[in-house]
């Protein structure tokens, strides 16, 4: 299992490309977004995805905006 964390100002999708091998071949990958706003389309490919939110966090991605609150 491996825990990606993102800061508020961070490109989303440059981290995940960045991490891209290691979160194909991981077994569990959870995203850990600290609170901000992200008006940013992300696209993620790997199995048993989890992402988590701290504080108040929306992502915009190719399904739509989503609002995570707390650990949701």
């Amino acid at each position: 299992m491996i825990v990606i964390n993102i800061f508020p100002n961070q490109r989303i999708q440059s981290i995940l490309d960045k991490f891209q091998k290691v979160i194909l071949s991981s077994e569990k990958v959870i995203i850990n977004i600290h609170a901000g706003i992200y008006n940013q389309r992300v696209h993620i490919i790997g199995n048993n995805v989890e992402i988590l939110g701290h504080g108040i966090v929306i992502i915009n991605n190719s399904l739509g905006a989503k609002q995570l609150g707390h650990n949701v």
